[in-house]
């Protein structure tokens, strides 16, 4: 063997450990988003901050940002004493496990009472930042979503 190939076999080993974090990462964080995002759907919101870092940041449209665990509560109290509906399709995970963060991206259809007493629909992106924790889990560190009313 060729010290051109012996130096191929070794960065070939030493980048597997990386890719296997990378697969990793993302199958943790799948499997994160698809409870989150059933927790969701049955309005647990003791289920959804199970999934929230301490810090997190959730950005909603048109709002004021909303930061940490316990404020997220009270506005997930709030919200799920509606007669609001979710359905959630998880779209895609992506790791970048060099800086610790995982992305996923979920379309959600949103039913409610609108103000004028009419049923409305509403469809829209969420995104979310996961951040790998020192207990190895992933937390969501940054929530974000749009909205459009449906057509």
């Amino acid at each position: 063997m060729t010290r051109t190939s012996l130096a191929l076999l070794a960065a070939g080993a030493i980048a597997a450990p990386a890719l296997a974090d990378h697969h990793t990462a993302t199958r943790d964080v799948t499997a994160a988003a698809e409870a989150y995002n059933a927790a969701l759907v049955a309005k647990d919101a003791d289920a959804m901050l199970e999934h929230y870092a301490d810090d997190v940041v959730v950005a909603p449209p048109d709002a004021e940002r909303v930061t940490g665990k316990d404020a997220i509560a009270e506005e997930l109290a709030e919200v799920f004493a509606t007669d609001i509906s979710f359905e959630v399709e998880l779209v895609g995970v992506r790791a970048a496990t060099e800086d610790g963060l995982v992305y996923s991206d979920s379309v959600t259809t949103v039913t409610m009472t609108g103000e004028d007493g009419a049923s409305m629909v509403v469809e829209g992106t969420d995104l979310h930042i996961w951040e790998h924790q020192d207990d190895d889990s992933w937390k969501i560190v940054y929530d974000i979503w749009n909205g459009r009313p449906a057509e």
